[in-house]
């Protein structure tokens, strides 16, 4: 099973490295190819419940997992997933650079989902889990109420804005 999954891997990554040519050459020791595998895998399980509504237990269990976290913008996480595992296939030593994408792209999610969350009107918990995964999800729900109990919601969709031109 290891070295089918090395295999499988190692295909795939050597693959994606042949596009262009700045990820050409890579040791076997630098290139992380099963973690962006698995985010590549994950990427497409994710796809099939969010976007082409994937039935079934495991379809549920997904898309509670999802839209249980990040609301409407679980929509959005194949993409991220995908490109994060594209990411460290073609760069896996840049460290320096996968750090500021990784805190850059964390603070997008979070003002994404917090944005979310106070179009739809700051959904309480109370009002059900339904009503949270309908805006920005547990994620959402925790960032942006928080700030509009403190600061109005005016004040949190301020914040908010502000977190994501950050993470531009």
């Amino acid at each position: 099973m290891t070295g089918l999954w090395n295999g499988v891997t190692g295909v795939v990554g050597g693959a994606v490295r042949s596009v262009g040519g700045s990820a050409r050459g890579l040791e076997r020791d630098h290139a992380r190819d099963g973690v962006a595998f698995l985010l590549l895998a994950l990427a497409v399980i994710v796809a099939l419940r969010e976007w082409w509504g994937l039935s079934g237990a495991l379809g549920g269990a997904i898309h509670a997992v999802a839209a249980g976290t990040f609301g409407l913008v679980a929509m959005a996480v194949p993409l991220l997933l995908a490109w994060a595992g594209v990411h460290m296939m073609r760069r896996p030593a840049d460290s320096a650079d996968s750090a500021r994408l990784m805190v850059g792209s964390i603070a997008a999610v979070f003002a994404a989902c917090g944005l979310t969350h106070a179009v739809q009107g700051f959904p309480d918990a109370t009002d059900g889990l339904a009503q949270v995964r309908a805006g920005g999800g547990m994620l959402g729900y925790l960032i942006a109420n928080p700030l509009r109990v403190g600061l109005t919601g005016i004040g949190a969709v301020v914040v908010l804005a502000l977190l994501a031109l950050f993470a531009l």
